[in-house]
């Protein structure tokens, strides 16, 4: 879904933090 350029702080902004936790999660994983 996010490009590899967006950090997971940058989606803070438009989503709010426990939504950034669940997506930063697969995104350390990958």
């Amino acid at each position: 879904m996010l490009d590899p350029a967006v950090k997971p702080r940058d989606f803070v902004a438009t989503e709010s933090p426990r939504q950034n936790v669940q997506v930063q999660e697969p995104l350390l994983l990958s």
